[in-house]
C-alpha cells in the first residue's frame, strides 16, 4: 500500500481547505443577508406604521369607510409583499403590522379612539426591535 508523496498529501489538504472555506464563507454570507433582510423589514414596518399614524392623526371627521389612505394603502403593499416572499421570521412581524392597520383604519373612520392605535402602534414597535 502506497500513501502518496508530500506533494500529493499537500495538494488534498489544500483543496479540502479550500472546499471547507468556500461552503463556510456561502453560510455565513446566507445568514448575513437574512439577518439584513430581517432588519430592513422590522425598520420599513417601523417608518411605514409612523406615516399611518401621521396620516389618522392629521384627518377631519369627514372620512367615511371607502375613504383611502394613502399610508394605510403603501403599508398594506408592503406588508403584502412580505407575505409574498414567506420570509417565516417576518411572520410576527407581518401579524402585528395586520393588527396595526385594522386598528388604524378603525381609528381612520372613527369607529375606536386614538389609544388603541397607540397600542397597537407599541405592539408593532415591540415586534421590530
Amino acid at each position: 500500500m502506497q500513501i502518496g508523496s508530500l506533494a500529493d498529501w499537500f495538494t488534498g489538504a489544500a483543496t479540502f481547505a479550500a472546499v471547507l472555506t468556500t461552503l463556510l464563507f456561502n453560510f455565513f454570507e446566507r445568514r448575513r443577508a437574512a439577518k439584513q433582510s430581517i432588519y430592513r423589514a422590522k425598520t420599513a414596518m417601523a417608518r411605514l406604521s409612523l406615516d399611518v399614524i401621521r396620516q389618522v392623526n392629521g384627518l377631519t371627521d369627514s372620512v367615511s369607510d371607502g375613504d383611502s389612505l394613502s399610508a394605510v394603502h403603501t403599508m398594506r403593499i408592503y406588508v403584502f409583499v412580505l407575505t409574498l416572499i414567506g420570509n417565516q421570521q417576518v411572520s410576527e412581524l407581518l401579524e402585528a403590522s395586520e393588527l396595526f392597520l385594522v386598528t388604524a383604519n378603525k381609528t381612520a373612520v372613527g369607529k375606536t379612539d386614538k389609544s388603541e392605535l397607540k397600542e397597537a402602534y407599541d405592539q408593532l414597535l415591540a415586534r421590530t426591535i
